[in-house]
């Protein structure tokens, strides 16, 4: 029997070498980098974060090696459009990665708590009826158990835990075997007791986390947008006569297929930039381009529509730096 031996190996895994990893985390390093500009965006600025946050990552991640290859073109014709947005851009789509992913972490529920919480309410009960039956034997006081059991809630229920396991406690060496309970048992609906009172703790700093992480996450989601919406109409403005400004720099807002909204349903990119154009003062950035051979030079009387925020002139200034 042959054996084929001449087989060629196509990849060498141990002589593959491996890339070197710089930045193991660099949605964080972006954050960091980007974090003063973050903080710094108003509460009345904030805009709703009505898009996929996901989407609109990838969506700047594919748009930007073309868009910085217009970028010494924006800076030959328009000296007044602020490069800032170009430039930080990839910063601001991984910063709002980060971010949306720390959201995203912060949304968990605390571990086991429903489940705690039902353990204890059971046990609650098969105490009460243990120190019912005693009380009836008036071996125990009736003061304690006779409104117990009433009470619900996280808080509530571990509370009257610890209160009724302690009177059994107390009581314990004197009914010896009488009682159903044993100090063992008792002592372990304390400990749930005060996990439940804990994870309750841990559930309010969780939701102040949470609420700390939403707000950041839509910070970073403004300033990306309005970052977006600027250079969005700067490629509007310079691929003009081409018409592929979509193309090379889509809406957040992407048509949808049959049966669905369509993109004129969806929020404008003038709604967008509404937040930064309203705080600062400044205007909107936009222009008046030059038109098609044969097509006016007022855009808002050639083929585009009126209401398109891309194409409609609202200064007189346009490419104004913030």
């Amino acid at each position: 029997m042959s054996t084929i031996t001449n087989i060629p190996r196509l990849i060498d895994p141990v002589c593959v070498p491996a890339a070197p990893v710089t930045d193991p985390m660099p949605i964080a390093s972006a954050y960091e980098r980007v974090r003063a500009d973050i903080e710094a965006v108003a509460d009345a600025e904030l805009l709703p974060v009505n898009v996929d946050v996901q989407g609109a990552v990838h969506t700047v991640r594919v748009a930007l090696p073309g868009l910085l290859e217009l970028r010494p073109t924006i800076a030959r014709a328009m000296p007044l459009f602020d490069l800032t947005m170009l430039d930080k851009l990839s910063d601001y789509a991984e910063a709002l990665a980060f971010l949306h992913t720390e959201f995203k972490r912060s949304e968990k529920p605390v571990a086991q708590l429903p489940e705690m919480y039902q353990e204890a309410v059971t046990f609650r009960e098969n105490v009460i009826a243990v120190g019912r039956t005693l009380v009836r034997l008036q071996l125990l006081d009736t003061s304690v158990f006779e409104q117990a059991g009433r009470v619900t809630g996280y808080a509530n229920v571990a509370y009257e835990l610890i209160s009724l396991c302690s009177t059994m406690l107390e009581k314990l060496p004197q009914l010896g075997e009488r009682c159903a309970l044993t100090a063992e048992q008792l002592h372990r609906g304390q400990a749930l007791a005060h996990l439940i009172l804990n994870a309750q703790a841990d559930k309010a700093r969780a939701s102040t986390r949470a609420n700390l992480a939403q707000l950041n996450r839509q910070r970073a989601f403004t300033l990306l947008s309005r970052a977006w919406v600027q250079v969005r109409r700067a490629v509007a403005y310079l691929r003009w006569a081409e018409g592929d400004a979509d193309t090379l720099a889509p809406s957040f807002f992407p048509g949808r297929g049959p049966g669905g909204k369509s993109e004129s349903d969806e929020p404008t990119d003038d709604a967008l930039a509404e937040g930064s154009t309203q705080a600062d003062g400044a205007s909107p950035l936009a222009t008046q381009p030059a038109g098609k051979s044969g097509a006016s030079a007022d855009p808002t009387t050639s083929d585009k529509p009126k209401g398109d925020p891309l194409f409609t002139p609202v200064s007189d200034e346009p490419f104004v730096r913030a």
